[in-house]
């Protein structure tokens, strides 16, 4: 709901209102301040069940497909600050850790059931 002093009329900008557009996002550092900046890239894909990715840091990658599997993903720090781009599907993870092998100079080990290491080939 708009303040009390505000129009009614939603085309009004009133106060500190800030109007996102279709492809922006909006990130809140305080309770005062909101900075309006363009979405990420794949932001969209998420809901279809899709990590995009783009240009980052194979730990940070394994990290969130990690939120979405049971047990532990560790991965070698010779092999950690490798760069990735794509796209990987989160309803399997175990197939987006066999991606990675097609991208990345990297092979997957189970240590046991619920414990994949990633490392250097």
């Amino acid at each position: 709901a708009r303040p009390k002093h505000c129009s009614p009329a939603p085309a009004t900008v009133c106060g500190n209102e800030h109007r996102v557009g279709a492809g922006y996002g909006v990130q809140l550092h305080s309770a005062t301040q909101t900075i309006i900046k363009p979405s990420p890239a794949g932001v969209d894909a998420w809901p279809d069940g899709l990590l995009v990715v783009n240009d980052q840091p194979l730990d940070t990658v394994v990290a969130e497909l990690a939120r979405y599997r049971t047990g532990f993903i560790t991965v070698s720090a010779d092999v950690a600050q490798l760069r990735m781009t794509g796209t990987l599907p989160i309803d399997d993870i175990d197939f987006a850790l066999l991606a990675l092998t097609d991208a990345l100079p990297v092979r997957i080990s189970k240590r046991s059931g619920l414990w994949i290491h990633i490392e250097a080939k």
